[in-house]
């Protein structure tokens, strides 16, 4: 059995911080502190494995992504300065990734972001007068949403996209989950409350 030391960080609404040692199996452990805190977003860097080898060897992103009640960040280091001064958005107009695109503003106006909104076409048939709801920063690429999106993250330091809520082995083959593998800047996948 594999033992390692990890620090949690959770943070209240009044932005008070604690730190807790787990000890055992790391994605378990985590897995199960999550769970029993109120964490709203776990962090993590990736791991440097494919998405394939990821999901064989059950490293710490991919079990976060198919199993986290909270949202998910894969950070990656910076690219282009102060963190993160782009913002990359991928809408569909459905209610999750409307979440991320308020996630994405409360981002960009902390900050002072440039934010794009990228509505991908060539998929599944999205929701566009929602999306036209969102502002004139809305990008219609008709690409499938993992090859747009995963263009685009080159010239990004954040790709946001929101989750289904899908757990598991559902999740393979989502949208967020092949994105927060292959893209080349950080990765915040929005995981509303509601759906765990």
């Amino acid at each position: 059995m594999q033992r390692q030391g990890m620090h949690f960080t959770r943070r209240s609404t009044v932005h008070r911080s604690s730190t807790h040692l787990l000890a055992g199996d790391p994605v378990p452990s985590l897995l199960d502190e999550l769970s029993r805190s109120d964490a709203t977003l776990v962090s993590v860097g990736p791991h440097g494995h494919s998405r394939m080898l990821g999901m064989l060897l059950g490293g710490m992103s991919t079990a976060l992504l198919h199993e986290a009640p909270c949202s998910i960040l894969l950070a990656r280091g910076p690219r282009f300065g102060p963190f993160p001064g782009s913002i990359l958005c991928g809408v569909d107009g459905s209610d999750h990734s409307l979440a991320a695109a308020e996630v994405s503003n409360d981002i960009a106006e902390r900050f002072g972001s440039e934010l794009v909104f990228v509505a991908a076409t060539g998929g599944k048939s999205i929701d566009l007068d929602r999306i036209r709801d969102l502002g004139s920063d809305v990008v219609d690429d008709q690409r499938r949403p993992v090859e747009a999106l995963v263009d685009l993250s080159l010239e990004a330091d954040l790709l946001v996209v929101g989750s289904r809520g899908l757990h598991g082995p559902a999740v393979l083959g989502s949208v967020s989950e092949r994105v927060a593998h292959r893209a080349a800047c950080s990765v915040l996948v929005v995981r509303p409350p509601s759906d765990t």
